[in-house]
Order: C-alpha cells, then sequence, then structure tokens
C-alpha cells in the first residue's frame, strides 16, 4: 500500500522565526532578565516566603518560584544529585523508530509501517539539540512542566528551542499558557493576550506533583538547621569557659583582670592572678540533634525523588548489596521516565507528522527510547545456558538479536552407529573404510567443550563475579580445558577420572574463598561434564585400535 503523501505546507502557514517566543523574544528576553542574573532568591529566605512561593504554584505565578527553583538546584547536594542521577541515565539511551509486531504477518501493513518508520526517522534526525529537549523534558518532573518551541527551517522542523521557566506564567493550576517577557511576579489576566502561548508551536511536559516542592521546604529547614548548628559548634564545639577571678581585686586592676578573663573564657591564653578559676562550658543536652534533623529531610527529599527508594542514601559500592540497588532503582525510574517521555514525542510530533504525510491511514511508526527493552547481554546468555541444560533449543535468529552477536549453530555430533560416531561396532571407526573418524568428532567436540567453558565462564564473570571469585574459580576452568585438549579417548578417560576424584578437594577450596559460587560452580562443570565428554565415555567401553 502506497503512502498517500500530502502536499508541503506553503511558507505562509509555518511558523516564522521572530515571532511570539522565538529568536526575536527570546534576544528580547535576555536582555529584559538581566536584573534576576543579580537577584539571589535565597538569600533572606524566610518561613512566610516559603509557604507564599509554594501558593504561587497553584495560582499559576511561577516566576519567583521557578527562579528559586533554579538556585536550589545548584546550590542544594540531595536536589542536585537526584537531577544527575535520574537524568544522566536517559541521556546514555539511544532512540528508535518501531513498529508494531504483528506488522510482519500482513504485507500491506508492513509496507505502510516501514514507510512511516523511515519518515519519521528523518524528521527526528533533523533536530539538532534532541537529547538536551530530553533532558530538559525529564527535568518537569522537577519543576512541574517544561516548555520547547518549535523552529522551523522552511517547512522543516530543526530545533526545539528550550524555554526558561520563569518566563511563563499559567491561568490557574490547569489552564493556558501564555509568556511573561520581564519575569515579573503576575498573575495570568494581568499579562496580553498577545503573550498567549500555542500549544501547537510547542512541545509542552506537565507533571502534577513536582519534587521540587518537596526540595523548597526541604532546602529552608535544613539552611536554617545548619545555621542553628553553626551557633552550637561556636559555643560548645570550640572549648571554651567562664572565668572567675580571685577575690578582693584591688579597683585600678578589676578592667585588666577583665579583659584577660574575656580573652582566655573564649579559648585564648592570658595570665591571671592567684585564687581564679576557670569552668568549662558543657553542653545543654546529652546528644546534638542537628545531624539527625538533616539527615531526616534528605530523607523525605530522596523517599520523593526515588519513588520510595531510599538506596541513594546508602554507601554503594561494586559487587555489594546497596550498589545493586542503586543501580535497580535508578533503572527502573530512567525506563518509566522514557516511556513518558516517548509517549509525549508521539502525541505531540509524530502524529502530527504521519498525519500530514499519510493523512487517513493508520498510524504505526513510533518513537521510542530503547531503555524500555534493554537487556544485558550476560542476563540473555545465562539464560540461553539454563534454557539449554533444561533440554531446549533457543532460536539463533532471537539471540543474535538481543545481544548484537552473529551466531550460527554449532555442528550437531554424529549419532552412534554412523560413521565417525563412536560406532555400534564398538571400535569408532568409518563402518564403511575402516578409518578412525570418530578421532576428528573427538576433537571437534571437544573444542566446543572448550569454547562453551569459555563463553559461560566469561558471561557469569562479567556479570556476576568479582575479580577474587573470578580467579577462585578459574583453576577448575583451567583443568576442564586441559582435559578437552586431550587427544587419546583413554587418555582423555583417565584425566576425567583423575578429575572426578580431586573434584569434592577442588570444589571445597573455591567454595572456602567464595561460597556464593556453588550454583555458577555447578554450572561451568556440568557444562563440561555433560555436554563435552561423550567422546571419552564411548572410549572407555571400545577396545584400542590395533
Amino acid at each position: 500500500m502506497k503512502p498517500v503523501k500530502k502536499a508541503a505546507k506553503p511558507a505562509a502557514e509555518v511558523p516564522a522565526k521572530g515571532t511570539s517566543g522565538s529568536k526575536t523574544l527570546v534576544k528580547r528576553l535576555e536582555s529584559l532578565n538581566k536584573w534576576r542574573e543579580a537577584y539571589n532568591p535565597l538569600v533572606a529566605l524566610t518561613a512566610p516566603r516559603v509557604v507564599q512561593l509554594g501558593r504561587d504554584y497553584f495560582l499559576g505565578i511561577l516566576a519567583d518560584l521557578q527562579w528559586t527553583y533554579f538556585y536550589i538546584e545548584q546550590t542544594d547536594p540531595d536536589l542536585f544529585a537526584l537531577i544527575d542521577r535520574r537524568s544522566s541515565r536517559l541521556l546514555e539511551m539511544d532512540y528508535a523508530i518501531k513498529m508494531p509486531k504483528d506488522a510482519e504477518k500482513d504485507p500491506d501493513k508492513k509496507n505502510l509501517a516501514a514507510e512511516q518508520a523511515a519518515c519519521l526517522e528523518e524528521k527526528f534526525g533533523q533536530i539538532d539539540n534532541l537529547y538536551e529537549v530530553i533532558e530538559h523534558m525529564a527535568l518537569a518532573d522537577f519543576r512541574g512542566y517544561s516548555h520547547c518551541e518549535k523552529w522551523y527551517t522552511g517547512s522543516e522542523l530543526t530545533h526545539l528551542e528550550i524555554v526558561d521557566q520563569w518566563n511563563v506564567v499559567r491561568d490557574g493550576l490547569r489552564g493556558q499558557w501564555k509568556y511573561n517577557p520581564d519575569a515579573r511576579t503576575a498573575l495570568f489576566n494581568t499579562l496580553p493576550d498577545d503573550m498567549l502561548i500555542d500549544p501547537a508551536n510547542f512541545l509542552i511536559r506537565e507533571v502534577r506533583r513536582p519534587i521540587n516542592r518537596i526540595a523548597l521546604f526541604k532546602y529552608f529547614w535544613a539552611t536554617m538547621t545548619e545555621v542553628d548548628w553553626n551557633m552550637f559548634q561556636r559555643v560548645y564545639g570550640v572549648p571554651g569557659g567562664v572565668v572567675t577571678g580571685p577575690p578582693n581585686v584591688p579597683t585600678d586592676k578589676v578592667a585588666e583582670y577583665e579583659a584577660a578573663a574575656q580573652i582566655i573564657a573564649e579559648g585564648g591564653s592570658g595570665f591571671l592572678p592567684h585564687g581564679s578559676t576557670w569552668t568549662a562550658n558543657n553542653g545543654p543536652r546529652g546528644t546534638s540533634p542537628f545531624l539527625e534533623r538533616l539527615n531526616y529531610l534528605s530523607e523525605k527529599l530522596v523517599l520523593v525523588g526515588t519513588g520510595g527508594m531510599l538506596t541513594m542514601l546508602a554507601k554503594s559500592g561494586s559487587g555489594t548489596l546497596a550498589g545493586n540497588a542503586h543501580s535497580d532503582s535508578f533503572e527502573q525510574i530512567a525506563k518509566g521516565a522514557a516511556r513518558k517521555i516517548s509517549e509525549l514525542f508521539n502525541k505531540q510530533l509524530s502524529k502530527a507528522w504521519l498525519e500530514e504525510d499519510f493523512p487517513g491511514q493508520k498510524q504505526l511508526a513510533y518513537y521510542a527510547l530503547s531503555a524500555n527493552e534493554e537487556t544485558k547481554i550476560g542476563e540473555v546468555v545465562d539464560h540461553v545456558v539454563k534454557l539449554s541444560a533444561a533440554g531446549f533449543q533457543a532460536n539463533a535468529a532471537e539471540i543474535s538479536e538481543r545481544t548484537g552477536y552473529t551466531l550460527t549453530l554449532a555442528p550437531k555430533p554424529a549419532a552412534p552407529g554412523t560413521p565417525g560416531g563412536g560406532g555400534l561396532d564398538g571400535k569408532g571407526s568409518d563402518p564403511n573404510t575402516g578409518d578412525p573418524a570418530s578421532i576428528d568428532n573427538r576433537r571437534l567436540r571437544n573444542r566446543r567443550v572448550k569454547a562453551g567453558i569459555d563463553e559461560l565462564f566469561k558471561a557469569n564473570a562479567a556479570q556476576r563475579f568479582t575479580a577474587a571469585q573470578a580467579a577462585a574459580l578459574l583453576p577448575i576452568a583451567n583443568r576442564l580445558r586441559e582435559i578437552a585438549d586431550i587427544e587419546d579417548g583413554q587418555a582423555q578417560l583417565a584425566a576425567l577420572g583423575k578429575f572426578r576424584a580431586e573434584l569434592p578437594t577442588l570444589e571445597k577450596a573455591v567454595l572456602a574463598k567464595s561460597p556464593d559460587l556453588a550454583e555458577c560452580l555447578a554450572e561451568v562443570i556440568g557444562t563440561a561434564l555433560v555436554a563435552g565428554f561423550t567422546s571419552a565415555a564411548s572410549a572407555k567401553t571400545r577396545p584400542a585400535t590395533p
């Protein structure tokens, strides 16, 4: 089915640079907002001011609130880390244009989907700052919304200009948007109608529960707590005390003694007359409450920023439970954000493009950040090995697609009774020629045994082993490789018997160093013994070749 292409938009229909919010206005906004660069909203931030800013969000008065958010994002360590961790995973992702799985079964649908995919590939490829836009859209989780204006070259969208979020106001909580050119404290109705933002010319993401609302209150109370803690440290952290002068101080010496006493009381050095005493200051309570209070505030913010997972506050490390929890938490968050941003792009970009180029036809192709379906290669290999051990055979094409490796199936070993198959005659020779072909087959099988050991060992080591664990397991893997190298069947059988006899001691030595290697050890040994050494077993039952 051929797509019906619509005629390109005439130049008059394309939003031109220089309209509301475009390059001309952006430059104008930069000059109008110069005053804000010298205004630090965190100076003299008070509790009533924090409450007012929190209320302004629901009224659509956003300039001062977003400017305050911006400063806190640069200042608060917890918020800084949350934004960085959540955004960085998104920026690692590649995007893909995908088609429905059922399109493969219908040639017409497949052709249409391929045409639409090519269209979207071209459209998204023309945008020169797509990942900058993805990062900005992700910040809506913190700020409550994100705006980007569509800029065109001719009739093609080539740039999405990021709008400073303190330059917009809203009609209440869910109403329309207007530009606020000089970022003043203003209600929606106080700005002229020519500042109205047309959603068709913008990419807009909205989030109902912004994290920065919690960060605003957390920052204020954490700052107040640190101020109190600093005062506490000045009084009780530096050695100090009270000086009591001697009795019957001469009147003409009082001022001199008082000056010396003040220096000594504040931790300095000096001389006092005989009979003077110094009493150290004691803390007003047994423990200091400040660190506990700061940790409590951090936990609340991280709780909100990670969706109920406090792993960012645990000490991470490679190979530790905390380290794995860190990765799992932010991987889950990134996948959710990727899905939402992909849906946004499809609704506000892909839909219009496909309607224009394929009018009246079902829209099949769509944009997706690839992390929605990312799988670790080691996990795929591990699953295939386990399925194979259970008697299942995986599809080579599907494994290639999931891992990116080019795979071919290894030839099956010859069946008993066929040339080179070990022979029902018990000689291991070709019944027709008498040639000892089983030796060559045994070499092939043994090479596959070594390859299987190596692949399994590398896959497990890369994904699940620490360096110490890999070192502990390596001697056993090396022994199996050495046995697989033996070409003589009887000698290989003897080596295998010796290995089996020594195996309990070897396993004990490995597990003493790393008890958690039991499962992986069983996999490596089982792969070799079950899949690889059938030739040695057959050699046991046949007489030596004369």
